[in-house]
């Protein structure tokens, strides 16, 4: 499977191996998307919950859950360290989650919004 190098860099050495086949995406970004979808899904299924935070804390609780995927990408990039594919995919999946849910709120806002207008 051809998936574009914009959408995961795809090293071998990074992917996830699923029986004897190699996964076409990288186990970090492999969890990322997943967990995106699951964030959507989460905030559509639980509307109520996004509205027990404000913008700030929404934006604090982004920044933890960004945080780790950022601090091991970045030291992992600047040969500080080398990262596995267990650490990959939690980070993945907790920057995934948030991200999602903050998609689905920003949606929301924007045709909320437009209502407003």
């Amino acid at each position: 499977m051809r998936i574009p190098k914009w959408v995961c860099h795809q090293l071998p050495e990074r992917s996830l191996v699923i029986g004897n086949k190699k996964m076409p995406l990288c186990a970090r970004c492999f969890s990322f998307y997943l967990s995106l979808i699951l964030g959507f899904i989460i905030i559509a299924v639980i509307p109520n919950f996004i509205n027990n935070f404000s913008v700030k804390q929404l934006i604090i609780v982004t920044l933890i859950m960004i945080s780790p995927l950022v601090i091991d990408g970045v030291t992992q990039f600047i040969n500080l360290r080398s990262s596995n594919n267990i650490l990959r995919v939690i980070t993945g999946f907790t920057a995934g989650l948030i991200c999602g849910i903050d998609i689905y709120s920003l949606l929301t806002y924007i045709s909320l919004f437009q209502y407003i207008l």
